[in-house]
């Protein structure tokens, strides 16, 4: 009766009529009927506050979106996949897969991005320093010696540090150890 719209907490007739009909109190059948229509006032406003998101969700463009902020936060598994999409399209990477791979691809994409943009502004303007940029740029540099403890005499002898007979230790650019199979990768692939 209450969806059709036949019993409403305005009609009071139609109230004591239930409640005569149905041999239930008045004031029961009134406040189950006031409940009624708030979970229907509820429901109207969730509705329209969907279909204002769902709007506003379309509107956007690539470009009002934080990309940096939502990968390095790790709020990014939170976007919808027609969002994702939009990064996919704008930066023109496969948009075919599932979430998780539209994830990786982005996360993978951004940062490939960022690294390529903060070392192209890392060198110097300086020509005579470009030699010295050249020369670290490597990702690897070779281990002269094993460095002792500050406790050791300054005159003790340094000696290369070897792992194998023909391989010598290497370092990233970070300072991490590289191992031989990265060298190997190096050497092989790059």
């Amino acid at each position: 009766m209450f969806k059709d719209g036949s019993i409403s907490t305005s009609n009071c007739e139609k109230l004591r009529t239930f409640s005569e009909e149905f041999c239930v109190e008045e004031k029961h059948v009134v406040s189950y009927v006031k409940h009624l229509e708030q979970l229907a006032t509820v429901a109207s406003i969730r509705e329209r506050a969907g279909r204002l998101n769902r709007t506003i969700e379309e509107g956007r463009q690539n470009q009002d979106y934080n990309w940096s902020d939502l990968i390095e936060s790790g709020k990014l598994d939170k976007l919808k996949v027609k969002e994702l999409d939009k990064y996919l399209k704008e930066h023109q990477l496969p948009s075919a897969g599932k979430k998780p791979d539209k994830l990786k691809r982005i996360t993978a994409d951004f940062y490939l991005r960022n690294n390529k943009a903060a070392t192209s502004e890392d060198k110097p303007a300086d020509p005579e320093s470009d030699s010295v940029w050249e020369s670290a740029d490597s990702d690897d540099h070779d281990c002269l010696a094993v460095i002792g403890d500050s406790d050791t005499d300054e005159d003790s002898t340094v000696e290369p540090l070897q792992t194998t007979e023909t391989e010598t230790c290497q370092f990233s650019r970070s300072g991490r150890w590289v191992g031989s199979w990265m060298r190997r990768y190096h050497e092989n692939y790059v």
